[in-house]
């Protein structure tokens, strides 16, 4: 059995705005749609077909720094998600930051939390 991944060390970089971001936590997703196909003939369970879009996003939580400035009034960028491990192939996609929440509580650290979402097809890895 492989050993599990450890993200430590995995980092994102936003090519046109230079939005530097330290990451907490990252969920990358992927979502493909289904097609309906059932008519009114259809007589037992529903039916449906593959969609052919995928709608890729990644849900990032970071520590907010308030001197830095989110990209989510910004065009469309090159973002490369490098994963800790080495051999990996970074993740390179267009994309944009849809939401943007910071938070911050007394003695504790501020954070962030945002949505990215890709535009095309990304790189290998994905």
């Amino acid at each position: 059995m492989p050993a599990p991944f450890i993200v430590t060390g995995t980092t994102i970089a936003f090519a046109t705005s230079s939005f530097v971001a330290k990451l907490l936590n990252i969920g990358p997703s992927q979502e493909r749609p289904d097609v309906e196909t059932s008519t009114c003939s259809t007589v037992a369970d529903h039916t449906s077909l593959p969609g052919k879009l995928v709608k890729r996003t990644a849900d990032i939580e970071i520590e907010y720094d308030p001197a830095g400035n989110p990209p989510i009034d910004q065009d469309a960028e090159v973002i490369t998600i490098t994963w800790s491990d080495s051999a990996a192939t970074p993740w390179t996609a267009t994309g944009f930051m849809t939401n943007f929440s910071a938070t911050g509580a007394l003695e504790e650290r501020a954070t962030a939390t945002a949505t990215i979402v890709y535009t095309g097809a990304p790189s290998a890895g994905w």
